[in-house]
């Protein structure tokens, strides 16, 4: 962390917030599209697209096309990437709620902490580290369970575990990275990446049979605004999602905050009360216009005293997201989330941050 006389917070808080709110709106984009359009013929459309103009643009601009060993890596990287974690991911939003699915990708960083660990050799198993990801794996458990069911209906078996196999495909991929030969132009990689996912989409929906009985004028216009907000190549979506993050900011603003200030989650539970005042005064003002509460995570929370320092901590795991608030134009969502995500900006170890 770097102290500076100009602090440009509310820059990185506009950057968490469009993070925040374009990661997550992907999966009720996906949701959406999948209701009308085939798992992995939309999400071939999405990448053949998104990967041809990509490639063709840094082509224009004079960067120089993979060699025949970066194509080899590329292809690799885009059958565990977007055939298994994508594919997967749109083929189990037919079977399980955005939210949940949203949730369930979120299991990502276990199991990249699991591929460096077992596969990449590049991280230690520390007892602290082996707590975390046991508890981040007893989480999904318990929010895959049939008898134990946050919702009126229990998660479908096979989309949960389909999302579990994407997530443990985006694992390996992204510990397989560093090591495969790629093209140094990042735009061109993604390109190449995107364009190879793309084809190989294409070609499993067709093996798959699902071009059969598909008929593109039948689909609505919700459907293909569905698949347009996903192609965009300008906003790689998941790209440098767990890469390392310099924040310039002035010592004692909420995202550098000091003990005894909440130096975890930050602005979490403050935006929450915050917010959910917020929700109570335009239910008086505009009550038709205006949504309900929204619901408060399912929360472990482990308190203790530090053994080096003898100082009191308490850390708060979070397992699963509620329902989202109805209005008078319907019900709300089943499973969202809080209205505000502006927590985590700061983490206090790197070991769970990572887990």
């Amino acid at each position: 962390m770097e102290s500076t006389s100009h602090p440009r917070a509310w820059k990185v808080l506009l950057a968490f917030a469009i993070i925040y709110f374009v990661w997550g709106s992907t999966f009720l984009a996906i949701r959406v599209g999948v209701r009308e359009v085939p798992p992995f013929l939309l999400a071939g459309m999405r990448f053949l697209i998104a990967g041809a103009v990509l490639y063709a643009g840094m082509r224009i601009k004079g960067t120089s096309s993979p060699t025949a060993r970066e194509w080899t890596s590329a292809t690799l990287l885009a059958v565990l990437i977007f055939v298994f974690d994508y594919g997967l991911l749109f083929w189990a939003e037919r079977r399980v709620p955005s939210g949940i699915a949203a949730v369930m990708m979120a299991t990502i960083p276990v199991f990249m902490a699991l591929s460096e660990i077992f596969i990449m050799k590049t991280q230690r198993l520390t007892p602290r580290l082996a707590t975390a990801l046991l508890v981040g794996i007893a989480g999904v458990a318990v929010l895959v369970s049939h008898s134990v069911s946050f919702r009126d209906t229990p998660i479908d078996t096979l989309g949960a575990c389909a999302l579990i196999v994407a997530s443990v495909s985006w694992s390996v991929a992204s510990a397989l990275t560093r090591k495969l030969p790629l093209p140094a132009e990042k735009a061109m990689s993604s390109g190449a990446q995107m364009l190879a996912g793309g084809i190989l989409l294409t070609i499993t929906a067709a093996l798959l049979g699902e071009f059969h009985g598909f008929h593109a004028q039948a689909v609505s216009l919700k459907a293909w605004l569905a698949l347009a907000y996903l192609i965009d190549p300008e906003t790689p979506k998941n790209d440098g999602t767990f890469r390392p993050l310099t924040v310039v900011a002035r010592e004692g603003t909420v995202v550098w905050a000091k003990s005894p200030a909440p130096v975890t989650l930050c602005t979490n539970h403050c935006g929450q009360e915050i917010g959910e005042a917020i929700i109570k005064a335009l239910a008086r003002a505009c009550p038709e216009r205006a949504m309900a509460g929204w619901g408060r995570r399912f929360r472990i929370a482990i308190q203790g005293r530090n053994p080096k320092t003898g100082q009191p901590f308490l850390w708060h795991l979070f397992h699963a997201r509620p329902g989202g608030g109805a209005s008078s134009a319907g019900d709300g969502w089943p499973s969202a989330g809080e209205w505000q995500a502006a927590g985590g900006i700061k983490f206090g170890s790197v070991e769970v941050m990572e887990t």
